[in-house]
């Protein structure tokens, strides 16, 4: 019996493998989000450049326009551009929104069939909202938070994409458990969502900076970077909103070292919670985007 199990985990990981390694959507998207999280991290861009990058990707570029001219934004006036959306929502916004955009594309049509994904996208963009928020307070900035906090979770959606029936098992045990996710990954899959981040990020060239969020916003054991301390944190705080994907399970182990390195006390945790509330307001519009 126990090497029958180890056979289906063997041909499991190798089905994830091959995945990962072949599929055509993983290869085409990532170039968009690096190029501009590039322009968003650099003090000297314009929305000029912001326009260039974005309009090197037509389809990103008519699908934005597109989003800043609907109703979730009821813009005064005409937006003719992107530099004309610049002006009216801010640089970092559209900057977000681009990502954002992008970034719900990254396994092209093969999400289509999975309604489920829904709830994936909708705690991704809380944390990279709360994300966002948190190093906004923080002495020293971190760069890419909200991209960070977008992606911290993508593995999951790779094991949702390539373990149907185990992950729609998995969500079922955890409704009734307080089971840590990823060690409930690591029982039905053999692998965890943040390993899978780390094939992931190999094989998308992210770079250090944003790979170790990916990695290691579980990781309690070190002291982790700054971005990866907020990520973590906004991990957290999501959890005890109940925004988290899949629902159920237990809440995420506090990095006593993350809240010291980014300079909060454990008693802040519950102001962070406050205005993390309102952070995600607009979390619902942020997931019609996908």
């Amino acid at each position: 019996e126990k090497g029958t199990l180890n056979k289906r985990r063997s041909n499991q990981l190798e089905r994830l493998g091959i995945y990962i390694v072949e599929s055509q959507a993983l290869s085409s998207i990532p170039k968009v989000v690096q190029n501009i999280m590039s322009v968003a991290a650099s003090p000297d861009s314009s929305s000029k450049d912001l326009a260039y990058v974005v309009g090197s990707y037509p389809e990103l570029r008519d699908r934005l326009m597109e989003v800043v001219r609907s109703s979730l934004f009821n813009l005064p006036g005409e937006t003719r551009s992107i530099q004309d959306a610049v002006r009216m929502l801010g640089f970092r916004q559209i900057c977000n929104i681009a990502i954002t955009l992008a970034a719900g594309n990254l396994f092209g049509s093969e999400m289509e069939e999975l309604p489920i994904s829904r709830g994936f996208w909708h705690h991704s963009l809380a944390c990279a909202n709360v994300s966002e928020m948190i190093a906004g307070q923080v002495e020293h900035p971190t760069p890419n938070p909200y991209v960070a906090g977008l992606l911290h979770d993508l593995g999951k959606l790779v094991l949702l994409y390539t373990f149907r029936s185990e992950y729609q098992r998995l969500k079922e045990s955890l409704r009734s458990s307080d089971a840590m996710v990823n060690a409930m990954e690591r029982h039905l899959v053999g692998m965890p969502h943040d390993d899978v981040n780390r094939l992931l990020a190999k094989k998308l060239r992210f770079d250090e900076e944003l790979a170790r969020p990916l990695c290691e916003h579980h990781t309690v054991e070190k002291p982790p970077d700054a971005v990866t301390a907020v990520v973590h944190i906004a991990d957290v705080i999501c959890h005890d909103m109940l925004l988290v994907f899949p629902r159920g399970g237990s809440r995420p182990k506090i990095n006593e070292k993350a809240l010291k390195l980014i300079g909060l006390s454990s008693g802040a945790m519950t102001d962070l919670q406050t205005r993390a509330h309102e952070a995600v307001d607009r979390v619902d519009m942020w997931a019609a985007l996908l």
